[in-house]
């Protein structure tokens, strides 16, 4: 193809400057005279036709390239196959070989398995050691779940006795049970050595003492050491496990809303208004900081016990309300007919409600109730009198004492629930 594109070219340059022989001269004349613009023409014919056969000429240098690669594929393809019929056939010269190969393991894995089998042996003593321990743990589990319902069942919602003829006398009993830990008794005599030879616990507690005689206490900051003593609750309520408990003791003095200094002198401190919701109490009593109530009285176990007071406000522990204490629908309480003979007389002798280590921070025995007064700067408490106090005392109060409330699944324990004894009071 492109030896007849160049005769082609040759022609046309040879008919271009000398014309055939039989022409005659005039015809040869004339043809000499040929216009620029013909010559331009007949040079762009050129151009064109050698661009042409360049083109065919690349064209064919890449068909003879892609046929040289389909063969060298062709050749990498084939030789796999060979060598898999090598394979095959080495395969079934060398069965005998491996088939001793695989002995020889099997051999090494029996080997092994006699080793787990022996370590196995060795180990059986311990398992039934475990097991033993778990059956016996389970058993004691069963135990004070036995125990445990057996206590609950017994336990009773408050005894109201009414006697004379218009109630002259009224007269209250709560049972008790012992449910978490709280500083409460001084202890002077081993100042000196829970100073030098007392642990310290990731609460700052002070351990001394070890097994079944260890004993913890808590350092006030008058430098007294004041030793944990199981709270006393009374049984406000219970159903079905759940136990609505209320502190027999005034536990901690406490201001129902943190005040700083500072503020006393502020323009609005006066027109502060302080809910239960947003009291310092209320996050004192339900979160889980160092020096809370919530984390010094109870342990990981008693706080998965815990029953949430009122769902929508997420209140763990609380304070009795002044409704609870008013209310004729709260009467199985106990307090409703109390309060009727004109006070909230629950304690047989006021002065004696407090312990220890709230004596050196109360006055008088007065305690909070959850509720804000008409003010909306003063919380409503109850007096040492056992009265009611609704125009209430300064929410920045830190010598008034604090008696929680709380509910408990008491079903939910891993430990013996503890019964105290009944609690009486009237007028």
């Amino acid at each position: 193809m492109t030896g007849k594109m160049t005769e082609s070219l040759n022609y046309i340059k040879y008919r271009t400057i000398c014309p055939v022989p039989h022409e005659s001269a005039r015809e040869c004349e004339r043809e000499s005279e040929l216009s620029l613009e013909k010559k331009q023409a007949i040079g762009r014919l050129v151009t064109m036709l050698q661009q042409i056969a360049e083109q065919q000429q690349r064209d064919l240098i890449f068909v003879l390239k892609n046929l040289s690669e389909q063969k060298k594929v062709q050749s990498s393809v084939s030789v796999p196959v060979i060598e898999i019929q090598e394979k095959k056939e080495e395969t079934a010269e060398e069965k005998l070989k491996k088939a001793e190969k695989r002995l020889l393991e099997l051999e090494t894995l029996l080997k092994q398995m006699e080793t787990e089998k022996k370590n196995a042996e060795n180990y059986i003593p311990e398992i039934i050691e475990k097991i033993v321990e778990a059956n016996m743990e389970k058993e004691k589990t069963s135990e004070i779940s036995y125990a445990n319902r057996r206590v609950i069942l017994a336990l009773k919602n408050p005894r109201i006795v009414k006697k004379g003829v218009v109630f002259k006398k009224v007269t209250v009993t709560w049972d008790t049970i012992y449910f978490g830990s709280y500083p409460q008794t001084r202890e002077s005599l081993l100042k000196n050595k829970l100073e030098t030879d007392a642990k310290r616990d990731e609460k700052g507690n002070y351990i001394y003492g070890e097994g079944e005689n260890v004993r913890k206490f808590r350092k006030s900051d008058e430098e007294k050491y004041y030793e944990y003593q199981p709270i006393r609750w009374r049984i406000l309520d219970i159903k079905n496990g759940v136990a609505t408990l209320f502190a027999d003791k005034i536990l901690d003095a406490m201001p129902y809303n943190y005040t700083p200094i500072e503020e006393f002198f502020s323009e609005n401190f006066s027109k502060k208004i302080v809910r239960w919701e947003n009291s310092t109490l209320r996050m004192w009593l339900n979160e889980d900081y160092e020096g809370s109530f919530y984390q010094l009285a109870f342990s990981e176990e008693e706080k998965e016990a815990l029953v949430l007071d009122e769902p929508f406000r997420a209140d763990r522990v609380s304070l009795l309300s002044y409704f609870e204490i008013t209310d004729m629908r709260f009467n199985s309480y106990g307090f409703y007919d109390l309060l009727q003979k004109g006070s909230l007389n629950i304690d047989a002798l006021h002065s004696y409600a407090h312990t220890d280590y709230t004596e050196r921070k109360i006055i008088f025995g007065s305690w909070w109730l959850k509720d804000i007064a008409d003010k909306g700067r003063d919380a409503i408490y109850v007096e040492a009198s056992g009265k009611i106090d609704k125009k209430g005392m300064d929410f920045s109060a830190h010598w008034v004492g604090v008696r929680p409330v709380i509910k408990v699944d008491l079903y939910c324990l891993n430990a013996l629930v503890k019964k105290g004894d009944p609690v009486e009071a009237g007028l």
